[in-house]
């Protein structure tokens, strides 16, 4: 199997490179394929069963339905791409650092401007999820209310 595509940016190559001499636990049979964009960036392992594992400098980093998916978590890996998932953790942590001091303004402003930085065309953040948070976060702030501010930064993804 050979796969080019295009993502984040990056022209992808997913080269068979045939049998390894070592295949990760919990794999009997496959293929190993390097993914390439220009040089080596990581490999995905095909089970023979329909799933690909996802592998950078020796690390596992998940098990995908398809080759491409996989091959998207290695670049990712490379580019230290986060996933949305991850992104929108790394804003609420962030925002939730000013609402333990009690700076509900800054908490707001950290979240608004953090959450614009994704950068993953495949998986991006609905702007209006941002509008919403602003209008919200805004209303909160005005009246001091600390506790309904980190409820709201909790309860969304």
């Amino acid at each position: 199997m050979e796969l080019e595509f295009t993502a984040y940016g990056h022209e992808i190559q997913v080269t068979d490179i045939g049998r390894p001499s070592h295949m990760p636990a919990g794999h009997s049979k496959g293929v190993v394929f390097t993914v390439d964009s220009p040089g080596p960036l990581g490999e995905v392992y095909d089970s023979g069963d329909g799933r690909f594992e996802a592998s950078r400098d020796g690390r596992h980093l998940d098990i995908y339905d398809s080759a491409e998916k996989a091959a998207k978590a290695v670049v990712r890996a490379a580019l230290s791409i986060r996933t949305r998932a991850e992104h929108v953790a790394w804003c609420k942590q962030r925002a939730l650092e000013y609402v333990d001091q009690g700076e509900l303004g800054q908490a707001l402003a950290s979240m608004t401007s953090d959450m614009r930085k994704h950068d993953d065309p495949d998986d991006p953040i609905d702007p209006t999820l941002i509008v919403f948070i602003y209008m919200e976060g805004t209303r909160l702030a005005a009246a001091d209310d600390r506790a309904g501010f980190r409820r709201f930064i909790e309860g969304f993804d």
